[in-house]
């Protein structure tokens, strides 16, 4: 037993002691049958063993965290104390008394060595024991892994940090562990595809451009594998393909080489030189006046250009004969002399047969020719040389010309003809157009001669067919006055566009037709006449106003 309990018993068996003399003492004052008093002392009352604290019991609770009395009345009492104490096991400390209980708190066994087992002995207290070797176990060091226990000591393998990206820089905090940072966005990397080329970083992420894979031949099929890269796959013999060049086509690959045929880019066309471009094809420059080209015909000579045309001489390939076609072999350039087999008119050398036609070879004239010229004029014969002869006979007899606009028909020459010459019949009316040029009235008078007047017109008809008279004069100039004649048309009034004037025919017909200049509904206000102007520049120009002392040719109209 230790000595701090035994401390405890003996102060427990004193205060017992003064509790029994105490109440023997309050006995032998009460007095008793014999007249004891406790100051002289009772035998049976040995300090421990009073009433009812006497009989030999013991009131210790062995706790020492009670103080232990006998009370004569009710017998033990264990009152609690507060006080340090000691609960008797070694894996406490700090014991105390609390609520009449002796209990500290859990002893600390831990050493800090992370490969030995700490424990604790109730009797003995902490011990130590290394772990096995091998045993997992922490450094408390975040940069290594797979710590593990060698002879008490706790060791682990470097840690790798490596994030596998190369966008980052890989670091390891002691504590923290593994840490990955960005590196500056454009730094060069590889992010491990072989398909992408340049790669850089941006936020983290390393990225490239593809990578081309075309090697420009059409006859391969073009891959890319991220592992490996770019691959080409040859077509087989045959496959269609494109070389890419517009001077080809039908293109097949043979051999792993795309090729075709040549594009033909003739145009046939002589004036133009025909080229090629593999990017945009068939070209065909112009070329200039007089430059050598090739009309593809083989019978002509020197071919040159003209105004795009392309042209050459060609050969002379006449027989001489009616009866054959004569013409050039194209490809050979030799003359070629055909028959036709039509029978073709031709000329046998006799002025006086008519329709003659070939019969094979030889040209024939069946008909005798006709030379009657139906005038009593002329005596008609023939010669085989010089055919038809008209002979003049009747000087000045009396004749018919069949024209009803003339007058005093007679013959003179072998012609029969009257007055006036050239005259001409449209729609019951008689025109001739005079040349010699005359002021208006010196026309209108040499009208009446001959029983008319200068025309009048009423329709676009009549006016057609007088414009077509004045076409037929030769060589008239623009600026000349030939260039118009007078009609029979004047006005009462200073011009044509004075308000107190009117128009009218010298004829004295109605006035119910105008083509005043290009379709106008009004005149031009030059003169009191009017004279036409042909149509020989391809559309009706319409009349004109002009001054009436102008001289200028006239179209005179009578009966016949």
């Amino acid at each position: 037993m230790s000595a701090k309990v035994l401390k405890v018993i003996s102060a427990a068996l004193i205060l017992t002691a003064a509790a029994c003399s105490a109440a023997e003492g309050a006995e032998a004052g009460s007095g008793d049958a014999t007249g004891d008093t406790g100051a002289s002392g009772d035998a049976s009352c040995t300090g421990l063993e009073c009433d009812p604290c006497a009989g030999g019991g013991s009131c210790d609770d062995s706790n020492p965290c009670t103080q232990d009395s006998c009370e004569p009345a009710s017998g033990c009492l264990h009152t609690a104390v507060t006080a340090a104490c000691d609960d008797g096991d070694a894996c406490t400390i700090g014991d105390a008394c609390a609520a009449g209980a002796c209990a500290g708190s859990p002893r600390t066994c831990d050493d800090g060595i992370a490969c030995t087992g700490d424990t604790c002995d109730s009797a003995l207290g902490c011990t130590t024991t290394p772990l096995a070797t091998g045993t997992a176990c922490d450094d408390g060091n975040a940069c290594t892994t797979s710590d593990l226990c060698e002879d008490g000591a706790c060791a682990g393998t470097k840690a790798t940090c490596d994030d596998g990206n190369s966008c980052t820089t890989d670091t390891c905090d002691l504590t923290e562990g593994c840490v990955s940072s960005p590196v500056v966005n454009g730094t060069p990397c590889d992010d491990g595809d072989a398909c992408t080329a340049a790669d850089v970083c941006t936020d983290r992420a390393c990225a490239g451009a593809a990578v081309p894979c075309d090697d420009g031949n059409s006859c391969t099929i073009d891959i890319c594998d991220t592992a490996t890269g770019c691959t080409a796959t040859a077509l087989g013999d045959g496959s269609a393909c494109d070389d890419g060049s517009a001077c080809t086509k039908s293109e097949v690959c043979a051999l792993g080489i795309c090729t075709g045929a040549a594009v033909d880019c003739n145009d046939h066309y002589g004036c133009t030189a025909d080229s090629c471009d593999p990017t945009t094809g068939c070209v065909h420059d112009g070329l200039q006046n007089g430059d050598p080209c090739d009309d593809e015909d083989a019978c002509t000579t020197d071919d040159r250009c003209w105004v795009g045309f392309c042209g050459g001489k060609s050969p002379d390939c006449q027989d001489g004969k009616w009866c054959t076609i004569d013409g050039c072999d194209p490809i050979t350039a030799e003359c070629t002399h055909q028959l036709s087999d039509d029978p073709l008119p031709c000329d046998d050398g006799d002025a006086c047969t008519a329709n003659d036609a070939c019969a094979g070879e030889a040209c024939v004239g069946p008909v005798a020719a006709d030379c009657d010229d139906h005038t009593v004029c002329t005596t008609d014969l023939c010669d085989p040389a010089l055919g038809c002869v008209h002979a003049p006979v009747n000087e000045g007899a009396l004749c018919d010309d069949g024209n009803t606009c003339s007058l005093g028909d007679t013959c003179a020459g072998g012609v029969c003809g009257g007055f006036p010459v050239g005259a001409s019949a449209f729609e019951g009316h008689c025109y001739v157009y005079v040349e010699a040029p005359a002021v208006m009235a010196d026309a209108e008078a040499d009208c009446v001669t001959l029983g008319g007047h200068i025309t009048s017109l009423h329709s676009e008809g009549q006016d057609a067919f007088v414009r077509s008279l004045i076409r037929k004069v030769p060589d008239c100039e623009f600026t000349s006055s030939c260039l118009t004649a007078w009609i029979g048309a004047s006005t009462t009034g200073v011009d044509f566009c004075a308000v107190d004037g009117a128009p009218y025919w010298m004829d004295n017909t109605t006035w119910d037709y105008v083509n005043w200049p290009f379709g106008s509904n009004q005149p031009l206000c030059f003169g009191q006449c009017i004279a036409i102007m042909p149509d020989q520049f391809g559309f009706d120009l319409g009349w004109r106003t002009a001054d009436c002392g102008v001289a200028r040719g006239y179209v005179c109209q009578y009966p016949p």
